[in-house]
């Protein structure tokens, strides 16, 4: 099994008081599209993964709410929050 650790923030310099700790929860189409993220310094607690590539599908999920990053700031792209940060995929 596998899980999923919050590295850092994707963004330079932003800070990211999440970094080091597991995801424990994740629904993409929480807070309006902005993503709804939970999380642990409990490896026991995290999401578990069969296979790096799930873990990988889900830190690319897009938002059904929101599906694009429109209004200001705003590229077009896929939205995807999770991917908001950085992250690494560990033994669970």
């Amino acid at each position: 099994m596998r899980v999923i650790r919050i590295v850092a923030a994707a963004a330079p310099g932003v800070p990211c008081p999440e970094a080091g700790q597991f995801l424990k929860s994740y629904d993409p189409d929480g807070e309006g599209g902005r993503g709804s993220v939970v999380t642990t310094h409990s490896k026991a607690e995290a999401m578990k993964f069969p296979h790096d590539a799930a873990a990988m599908a889900c830190w690319k999920q897009q938002s059904r709410v929101r599906p694009l990053r429109t209004g200001p700031g705003g590229d077009g792209m896929a939205n995807r929050p999770l991917t908001a940060f950085t992250v690494s995929i560990e033994d669970a």
